[in-house]
């Protein structure tokens, strides 16, 4: 399932996400676009853009007000289907046409509960899309390597480091995203990209 979290977003921009999305080859997925409150939900236009690309495999969460990040993304999680969700944002695009496939194939090849990829980040000038960089988030991947997982590495790595996982950049089981969100959720609010 690929979770859009999305609150007031520019149309342009939650539009080029989800074509990157419906632009996706060899694999099945579900899109689930969790709405949070916005003022507008452009629910009209994604149901034309789905059309245009024959797709039916998703479902519009709305809540009517304004409930923060978690909130958001647990609704939507509790309405997805799939083994593997990525979360994704308005703005942020996959990479390329195989992007998921190549993801959710390396996950379960490699047993994986979480994984994390590159962020490229590019400028649009005249039409054209130049990279601005590619960087890994985080840099120092040997604490999410290890066997037992070492929070007092985490900690460094995020606090003194600023060297985290980025929200964007990361897929994960359903069941384990479920747990942690079910941890969290009632008592943060607003959890964004590298939190």
């Amino acid at each position: 399932t690929l979770l859009v979290a999305s609150y007031n977003p520019k149309w342009y921009a939650l539009k080029r996400t989800l074509c990157s999305a419906l632009n996706q080859k060899k694999i099945m997925f579900q899109i689930v676009i969790a709405d949070d409150g916005s003022k507008v939900n452009y629910y009209n236009e994604i149901v034309q853009l789905f059309d245009s690309y024959n797709y039916r495999d998703y479902k519009f969460i709305k809540s009517d007000v304004n409930n923060g990040t978690c909130i958001n993304i647990y609704n939507g999680l509790l309405c997805s289907e799939g083994e593997y969700i990525k979360t994704i944002g308005p703005g942020d695009c996959l990479y390329d046409e195989l992007t998921l496939y190549h993801w959710v194939n390396y996950a379960k090849d490699t047993c994986a509960d979480i994984c994390f990829g590159d962020s490229i980040f590019f400028e649009r000038s005249h039409n054209t899309e130049n990279i601005i960089s590619k960087r890994r988030y985080p840099q120092n991947v040997s604490p999410y390597l290890k066997e037992k997982y070492l929070v007092k590495e985490g900690i460094f790595n995020y606090v003194l480091l600023n060297d985290a996982v980025w929200g964007s950049n990361f897929l994960t089981k359903y069941d384990v995203m479920l747990t942690y969100m079910e941890q969290i959720v009632g008592k943060i609010k607003y959890a964004e990209d590298m939190i």
